[in-house]
């Protein structure tokens, strides 16, 4: 007959407390560590009940407690870790002079910034963006304008100097139409105020605008812009959606993640499709995979005016027909 061991109840109790803790910080985004700081003497309670309990329920006239030395010193373990970790916490943001521990990648802040730019769209017709670290989503606006909206988070020490870096971050030039462009940050010199930068963008251009996306690492989602549309992703998720048919070019090219793209199912043109390590899947009609799992196909669907070009190094293409 297996003995009752006192402990092992106590532990259980605490994982599931942790778990339940750390689900909430979570969603809430409250100090998990600061909660089980706050909360660790119910453990002991607990395992007062649990000897308690082993001494009332035992069969025993002089029970001996029996104690789970594994379980005790996993409750003992987490108690302290979370005690430490409450502790650097407080250190960093409440005492004066404890704030550079970037030597062992802990930074202060998370900072935010939101800028907005509005462009007169040149005679070209022509929007071009690049990007190094965020997500990138373009969609036809209502207006003449080219309106652009740069989410920028920095984690850093420096709120001061981040606030400097972030207003500088986004650079706008007119050479052959509008070219977008997140700045190259050195952190040669100031690797202890800035640790990383990652710049998000929503942006919104005027009918018949041709666009060209480079993105290094994020996903990269083009709605309604259907004319002469050239994406290249390095790190992430692409998706195309466009409810018109595509004019003169639709080139896509991603390195690591899947290629998704919504057209009508009249699209016309020639299709050059590949996926280097993955599939190929599409319901457009006749030769391009007809839902079949394919890698690449090459095939002229009505005629060759408009060429569809996608290929993906390491990922799935799906071509889907509204």
């Amino acid at each position: 007959m297996r003995k009752w061991r006192v402990g092992t109840f106590s532990m259980g109790m605490l994982l599931i407390a942790i778990g339940v803790i750390l689900l909430a910080g979570q969603i809430s985004g409250i100090s998990s560590a600061k909660l089980i700081f706050s909360w660790w003497p119910i453990i002991l309670v607990i395992l007062g009940i649990e000897v308690l309990a082993h001494v009332y329920f035992s069969k025993e006239e002089q029970p001996k407690v029996k104690y789970d030395g594994f379980s005790i010193f996993i409750i003992i373990f987490i108690i302290i870790a979370s005690t430490v970790i409450y502790s650097i916490g407080y250190a960093i943001n409440n005492i004066p002079g404890v704030k550079d521990l970037s030597a062992f990648g802990v930074y202060r802040n998370e900072s935010r910034y939101v800028k907005n730019f509005t462009i007169k769209p040149e005679e070209q017709k022509k929007f071009a963006i690049k990007n190094h670290d965020g997500n990138i989503v373009i969609k036809q606006g209502e207006g003449t304008d080219i309106e652009v909206e740069a989410d920028i988070s920095i984690t850093n020490n420096d709120e001061a100097y981040a606030k400097t870096v972030a207003d500088g971050i986004v650079e706008i030039s007119k050479t052959n139409g509008v070219d977008v462009s997140t700045k190259i940050y050195n952190r040669s010199g100031s690797s202890d105020k800035i640790k990383a930068i990652r710049v998000n963008y929503l942006v919104r251009v005027p009918k018949g605008v041709e666009v060209s996306v480079n993105n290094d690492q994020g996903t990269v989602t083009v709605k309604e812009i259907n004319k002469n549309i050239s994406i290249q992703n390095c790190n992430g998720d692409v998706n195309f959606e466009s409810s018109k048919e595509i004019e003169k070019a639709l080139n896509i090219e991603n390195q690591f993640g899947s290629i998704r793209v919504t057209i009508p199912k009249s699209q016309k043109g020639q299709y050059k499709v590949f996926a280097a390590d993955g599939g190929v899947t599409s319901n457009i009609p006749k030769k391009i995979g007809n839902e079949e799992h394919v890698q690449s196909v090459n095939e002229v669907v009505g005629n060759n005016e408009v060429t569809i070009s996608l290929k993906a190094e390491n990922g799935d293409i799906n071509i889907l027909g509204n």
